[in-house]
């Protein structure tokens, strides 16, 4: 279906959504200007439209869980980040900033 006869090498949206306007803009392009010379070939191609939109729709429905997965597993991380106590220097360090503004404060 893409341009050149050229295969979709990398799964993106993106690419599904390429893919998917050049079969429409070839079907709209058929629609308006072609003609059904045989009803057989043209019920074919037709179906064959249909599973390439099934096609393409299971594609996004597994990139969209990829992306899910890939969203939990980074959540998950900074979870597990949060709930690390703070190394021994950082909390040094933020009780003389503490400290310093304290004594500033006070005189």
């Amino acid at each position: 279906m893409s341009k050149n006869n050229e295969y979709i090498k990398e799964i993106t949206r993106e690419n599904i959504l390429e893919e998917l306007k050049t079969s429409y803009n070839t079907l709209k392009n058929k629609l308006i200007n072609g003609r059904i010379k045989d009803n057989e070939k043209e019920k074919i191609r037709i179906q064959q439209y249909k599973v390439l939109n099934q096609i393409a729709k299971t594609m996004n429905d597994i990139l969209k869980q990829k992306e899910l997965a890939e969203m939990q597993e980074e959540i998950k991380e900074i979870k597990e980040a949060i709930q690390k106590p703070l190394p021994d220097y950082l909390i040094e360090r933020e009780q003389k900033e503490l400290d310093e503004m304290i004594e500033y404060f006070e005189s």
